[in-house]
């Protein structure tokens, strides 16, 4: 990865560093950084809801993974809706200005 792109990168990421993990470390499959990228990439790329951005996502995975590692793939779209539930909407709109 070159250093503009993982540059790049942190500061998109260091927007969303207010968003905490509240999942216990050891059963996580899917690092909320992950999940976060996935969903504003998606959202940028005009995605109505979470199956829009799963099916996005299995087409631009490649290009994910040169951000993020995304060892397990592609989360579900209802394994997406459980995880950003857990985020207040306030706070993921209020990031996602920045």
């Amino acid at each position: 990865m070159s250093e503009d792109v993982a540059t790049r990168r942190k500061s998109l990421l260091e927007h969303f560093s207010a968003i905490k993990d509240s999942r216990q470390p050891c059963k996580v499959m899917y690092p909320l950084s992950e999940v976060l990228l996935l969903v504003v990439c998606g959202t940028m790329a005009a995605c109505d809801d979470y199956d829009d951005i799963v099916l996005w996502a299995s087409r631009h995975l490649d290009f994910l993974r040169r951000l993020q590692p995304y060892h397990f793939g592609i989360p579900c779209a209802d394994w997406l809706r459980v995880v950003m539930n857990r985020i207040g909407p306030d706070l993921f709109a209020s990031c996602f200005l920045a």
